[in-house]
């Protein structure tokens, strides 16, 4: 929780930092069916001048079960989480595994994609390893933000894997970073099927993604898309 403080004789939240440190950490957010539409889960979350930091080596985040789920949500300036397999300057001899998902529905054979990161209103998240183990993160639903929120993945040294599964919906070409860092690293951007492919990723990448947006990566692997090939260089 954060402190109060007054000025002026106005009383003001202070911003608070949440410092998480876990060999493994699991966090599972599930909504209440009986709700209907306005059932809502959300896994992490930081607003406003509030931050999470999160150094593990091993991370699954997961919001189910819900009219709305959302597994990170960063909303504000200064609203920032933060996921490492080191403190910021340290470093980590074993690799990052993450794992984010959002479903939206309330029984397994309705279940689709929700957001499973947003970052808007100036907020921000972050994954990055510090270390040159081999990385593997795989993001399981939608990735929003409004045009002043920004999501960045970074990879380490190592041989390293990003798994996109969910629609890219970014309000400006900085919305989104993924860089792979060194090593021979495979980006993986995945759909059920052609169609929905290409309304997961079809804008982004006119607008320019692997450009601007997608860094260091060896192989671009398409799943999902029908088309001769499933690789570029």
């Amino acid at each position: 929780n954060s402190a109060e403080y007054t000025s002026n004789g106005n009383t003001y939240q202070a911003p608070s930092t949440v410092d998480i440190r876990a060999g493994a950490l699991t966090v599972k957010a599930t909504g209440n069916p009986e709700a209907g539409s306005t059932s809502s889960s959300t896994g992490i979350a930081a607003v406003e001048q509030n931050s999470v930091h999160i150094v593990s080596n091993d991370v699954n985040i997961e919001a189910t079960n819900a009219h709305h789920s959302v597994g990170i949500h960063a909303d504000g300036a200064g609203g920032y989480v933060s996921i490492s397999n080191a403190i910021y300057g340290g470093t980590s001899d074993a690799g990052l595994k993450v794992i984010i998902s959002a479903k939206v529905g309330t029984d397994l054979e309705s279940m689709t994609n929700g957001i499973a990161i947003e970052a808007i209103n100036g907020g921000h998240v972050q994954i990055v390893s510090r270390g040159d183990s081999g990385d593997y993160v795989e993001i399981n639903g939608g990735i929003v933000t409004d045009g002043t929120g920004r999501v960045t993945i970074q990879t380490g040294g190592g041989d390293d894997i990003v798994k996109l599964n969910g629609a890219v919906d970014i309000g400006s070409s900085n919305g989104l970073t993924i860089d792979g860092g060194e090593g021979y690293n495979l980006l993986i951007l995945s759909a059920p099927d052609h169609e929905t492919f290409m309304q997961y990723y079809k804008s982004w990448l006119e607008n320019g993604a692997i450009e601007k947006n997608i860094h260091n990566f060896n192989e671009i692997i398409l799943q999902g898309v029908d088309m001769g090939s499933d690789a570029y260089q």
